[in-house]
């Protein structure tokens, strides 16, 4: 009996000692972080002497150098003029289509079309087919007396051919080839 009670004594103590231990939960605690030594910068390599053959001598200037001339005063800044719209401009049909594919001219201003292409070229006004986009403009009136004041040519322009329109409405007018309604451009007309 007293054999067991000496292992029961130990079994109590073994059981105490483990409840008064502090149980911590959780990932285990890192060591302090410890920086590296900084680092000097490296010393730029050393070169060896030139020799003396090669070395340019150092000759200091003659006069010292002239003060720089005192800056002018500068001008009032001046807004550049709005460029105004021509009176006149040209348009080529080509086989690519028609270049510049848009210009710009004052109200009352000509626009001319030249065709220099192999094809026969028709400038006109949009809509295809009716060319009723300009006011007053519409290819019915092709062959009739009101013919010279419709932006149409009327007909298809050989090559070197041209027709010009005065476009006396402000605003963007867009234009087709009659021929070839996938070549199009466009005319401003501003004030």
């Amino acid at each position: 009996m007293k054999f067991s009670s000496i292992f029961l004594l130990l079994g109590i103590a073994f059981l105490l000692a483990g409840c008064t231990q502090t149980q911590t939960y959780g990932p285990p605690a890192q060591p302090p972080a410890v920086e590296p030594p900084a680092l000097e910068p490296a010393a730029p390599p050393v070169q060896p002497p030139a020799e003396p053959s090669a070395q340019k001598p150092v000759v200091p200037p003659a006069q010292p150098p002239a003060e720089p001339p005192a800056p002018e005063p500068e001008a009032p800044a001046v807004e550049p003029a709005a460029e105004e719209a021509p009176l006149e401009a040209t348009i080529h049909a080509t086989e690519a289509g028609f270049e510049p594919a848009t210009v710009t001219v004052k109200k009352g201003g000509k626009v001319t079309w030249v065709n220099d292409a192999d094809a026969p070229s028709w400038p006109a006004s949009a809509k295809h087919p009716t060319h009723t986009v300009y006011p007053g403009s519409g290819i019915t009136q092709c062959g009739t007396d009101q013919q010279a004041g419709i932006f149409d040519a009327c007909k298809g322009l050989a090559q070197g051919e041209s027709f010009a329109f005065a476009f006396n409405e402000v605003g963007k007018w867009f234009f087709h080839d009659h021929l070839n309604p996938s070549h199009f451009g466009s005319v401003t007309v501003e004030e």
